[in-house]
């Protein structure tokens, strides 16, 4: 069977993996709400600022059981029928999720550049900062498609929100002090070697951080974040072993 064909195969079992997901439809419909309020609420330029920042949870969602469900559940013996080769269909599947993850994306942004050259508020760097978040997409289906290799149903995806929801926290709680490291990420910059570190824990965490202007240089991290991920899901796909039924 030609690589073209194994790859049509893996688009289908993933997209019908993915359209079965019922928590995806509410997932993106919140996401898509979001920027849709404010264009309602301000200007097509405040909804594509929203956008901006949050489409790279598209990747992250359609992220969800990506691995370790359908090993155990014994699916993966069909593909290794149809495949001969089951570890690469897993690998595959990283980059059907982000050629689905980006072809919506591309359709969202598609509508809300329209709209803002239409109001005269659309700016070339929206492109930059549209690029750096599609990096951040990808470190997202890095990063959860290998924690899906040890955590099973939508656990990936719920450990990540829930480490950016205690960083949210411990931001509010810092809120009302004036640190060093909040006033320097207001302004954008870094003096010492510890703001630095922190800076770029901040962006491991929270990567939609580089769609900013002023941290889009730091797009560099998160592509070296995603190209790690990524081996790591190699050495997990190359260790796996399907267990006789």
């Amino acid at each position: 069977m030609s690589s073209r064909n194994d790859f049509k195969i893996t688009v289908l079992l993933t997209r019908k993996k993915l359209m079965s997901a019922k928590s995806l439809y509410g997932l993106a419909a919140f996401f898509a709400a979001v920027p849709a309020y404010a264009w309602l609420r301000d200007s097509p330029a405040a909804a594509l600022s929203f956008f901006l920042f949050l489409f790279p949870y598209v990747f992250l969602v359609l992220t969800q059981d990506m691995v370790r469900s359908e090993v155990d559940s014994g699916g993966l013996e069909n593909v290794a029928f149809l495949r001969q080769d089951f570890r690469r269909y897993l690998l595959e599947k990283n980059a059907v999720i982000a050629l689905f993850g980006g072809l919506v994306s591309l359709a969202l942004f598609g509508i809300l550049v329209t709209a803002s050259c239409g109001s005269r508020s659309f700016s070339l760097l929206d492109f930059a900062q549209f690029g750096a978040g599609l990096f951040a997409g990808l470190y997202y289906t890095a990063l959860a498609g290998f924690l899906s290799y040890l955590l099973k149903a939508g656990s990936n995806v719920l450990v990540i929100f829930l480490g950016q929801a205690a960083l949210a926290v411990s931001f509010l709680l810092s809120a009302g002090s004036e640190t060093g490291f909040l006033r320097n990420l207001s302004e954008g910059a870094f003096p010492d070697f510890p703001s630095l570190l922190k800076f770029s824990g901040l962006v491991a965490l929270l990567p939609n951080t580089v769609v900013s202007r002023k941290f889009l240089p730091w797009t560099f991290e998160v592509a070296g974040l995603s190209l790690f991920f990524f081996w790591l899901q190699y050495r997990q796909a190359a260790r796996l072993e399907l267990k006789k039924q």
